[in-house]
């Protein structure tokens, strides 16, 4: 059931390590916003250096990508592109038209930004290849 290569136990690293990035992520956000940076600044700096780690993680204990280096981390960097274009809808609608701190908007924000990640990593950036069987693809 949480064996390495079910979806549930895929979800569960893939949320251990989330949750590391974005308690790096909110570090380096938390540090912009005290020093003055508008929140899309802090919030995209942050979510650059939080994807490092989550990266490396993911590719190798999650999602077992046997993919090259440089691609995986392109499609990657393209999934984790959208979803923080969607964080940063997402703190945009919080902070402007609901009026809420960017502290709290960054946690209304979160989730739904996590949820559209998943997929994107799973089933696209560090998908498992189908090994080529007798010269052929499948």
């Amino acid at each position: 059931m949480l064996g390495r290569d079910t979806p549930l136990g895929q979800m569960l690293r893939f949320g251990i390590f989330g949750v590391i990035g974005a308690a790096t992520n909110f570090a380096v956000y938390s540090l912009g916003l005290a020093l003055g940076w508008h929140y899309l600044v802090a919030s995209f700096l942050g979510w650059f250096i939080g994807l490092i780690p989550v990266f490396f993680l993911n590719r190798r204990h999650t999602f077992r990508s046997d993919g090259s280096l440089v691609g995986d981390f392109a499609r990657t960097l393209l999934v984790y592109l959208g979803q923080q274009l969607v964080m940063a809808a997402a703190l945009g609608v919080c902070v402007e038209m609901f009026h809420l701190s960017p502290l709290i908007s960054y946690f209304v924000a979160l989730p739904i930004a996590v949820a559209t990640s998943f997929f994107g990593i799973k089933f696209y950036a560090l998908r498992q290849r189908k090994p080529e069987q007798n010269g052929e693809s499948n």
